[in-house]
């Protein structure tokens, strides 16, 4: 095209080039929904094992707490020089569900006295039973009260003793986490034997 100026001759010429239809990209609705079905699959696999790990940390975080509780009553029993009780809050003996108070008393239990501490009720369906619904320790830490050793359980689901933790006070006052025995699951007692079941430590 010789009669037109530069400019116009080149701007002629690329728009006689063929110009490349653009693609749009993205996801379609099918990658979207094999991805969705994918994921779904993955946390219904996971949802079992999540759960299970957070029931344990669930006991452990709970029986911690519990041995820490009494752990000091028996030190506040020799640092007082006198006896110091840990006594449920329920109405029902031996169930320690509802929660507990640690006072400084003769007797036990003895819901007139000073509360130390006090424990929240547990939240559902989380359960704590014990062989006895008060206990105490004199002012050498040793255990008194209670005619023997005391047992504590914590089952997760309240039902089931083989998904339990826990909690054994000898009559030396020695505090301490319970073994879980190897061929039932269950907490051993401080005696050595399976603790029978959730309301039966």
């Amino acid at each position: 095209m010789p009669g037109l100026p530069a400019a116009r001759r080149a701007r002629f010429a690329r728009s006689a080039v063929p110009q490349r239809r653009r693609t749009a990209s993205g996801v379609t609705l099918v990658e979207l929904a094999v991805t969705i079905a994918v994921a779904a699959i993955l946390v219904a696999l996971a949802a079992p094992a999540l759960q299970a790990t957070l029931r344990k940390n669930r006991l452990d975080s709970t029986t911690s707490e519990f041995v820490s509780a009494l752990t000091r009553a028996r030190s506040e029993a020799v640092r007082l020089g006198q006896p110091v009780c840990v006594q449920s809050t329920s109405a029902t003996a031996g169930d320690w569900t509802p929660g507990w108070t640690l006072v400084a008393a003769a007797g036990c239990p003895n819901p007139a006295a000073a509360v130390i501490q006090q424990g929240s009720a547990l939240p559902a369906p989380l359960t704590q039973w014990g062989s006895v619904a008060a206990l105490g320790f004199d002012a050498t830490g040793r255990l008194i009260g209670t005619g023997g050793a005391v047992n504590f359980i914590f089952c997760a689901d309240g039902a089931d003793p083989t998904q339990a933790a826990g909690v054994t006070v000898a009559l030396s006052g020695r505090v301490r986490v319970a073994d879980n025995d190897k061929t039932t699951g269950r907490p051993i007692e401080n005696d050595g034997a399976p603790m029978a079941g959730c309301q039966q430590p």
